[in-house]
């Protein structure tokens, strides 16, 4: 996310006055500074799902979320801050899923050492023992 550029936001701006712009974390920061919110992807998701009907959400991450979004929320909107694609997810295909669930403990094994699955622990359990909102 990090090619999204501060030249989109004036461009985007200048085609959309009355738009609010939201970009993922991995953004420079000056793009984070020039937009109106920034958030994880499920951050991004609930800021199109509450926005109000009718309005227009410019999105700066990849591209099929933003035409998932458009898709889910027919009421609104939706657009990309600058066309996109993850490299990252495009790696995975239903044939690598499912070689990798069938050799799940002969590949990827990750290796951690006991202190650090301890302090793991521990982090988690006070994570989950914060009262629900």
């Amino acid at each position: 996310h990090t090619h999204f550029t501060t030249e989109h936001i004036g461009v985007a701006r200048g085609r959309y006055a009355d738009a609010r712009i939201v970009v993922h974390p991995e953004c420079s920061p000056e793009v984070a500074a020039l937009s109106d919110a920034v958030g994880s992807t499920g951050f991004i998701v609930q800021y199109v799902r509450d926005a109000a009907p009718g309005s227009t959400i410019i999105v700066g991450t990849e591209i099929n979320l933003v035409k998932r979004l458009a898709l889910e929320n027919p009421d609104k909107r939706v657009v990309e801050l600058h066309r996109s694609l993850c490299p990252n997810m495009f790696k995975i295909d239903l044939e690598k899923l499912l070689w990798t669930l069938e050799n799940i403990g002969k590949v990827n094994v990750v290796t951690v050492s006991d202190t650090i699955k301890g302090d793991a622990r521990k982090a988690l359990k006070r994570m989950l023992d914060l009262p629900c909102t």
